[in-house]
């Protein structure tokens, strides 16, 4: 029984190894925009009022460590610098603010956005 155990964990392991990876390649490749020389914003979504915009420069929060990327919230005039980042696994992006809040956002919403 402890073979088959045994067996089960790593394939377990394996799998959440390859989940893990997956998704910063794919993540990277969704978000490799960043490496561009101008930052600008990419994506944006509007909803109910507010509108949230998504950079490809880096997060300007000092506070946050584990969300490398700027956003922005804007609702009834009153904008919130942000970061973000996108987990591919699920397609979604959780985003904290300044005003300690925490948003999961499904991709689906944003809107690429042309700068020209």
């Amino acid at each position: 029984m402890q073979d088959a155990e045994a067996k089960y964990e790593r394939c377990y392991i394996r799998r959440v190894v390859v989940l893990v990876i997956g998704s910063i390649v794919l993540g990277a490749g969704l978000l490799g925009f960043c490496s561009q020389a101008n930052a600008a914003p990419r994506y944006a979504a509007n909803v109910q009022g507010v509108s949230i915009v998504l950079y490809d420069e880096p997060c300007k929060l000092d506070a946050v460590a584990n969300m490398p990327h700027r956003a922005t919230w804007t609702e009834s005039g009153k904008t919130y610098e942000g970061c973000f980042h996108y987990f591919e696994h699920v397609n979604l992006i959780v985003a904290y603010f300044a005003d300690k809040s925490v948003a999961p956002i499904p991709v689906e919403i944003f809107k690429p956005l042309t700068n020209g």
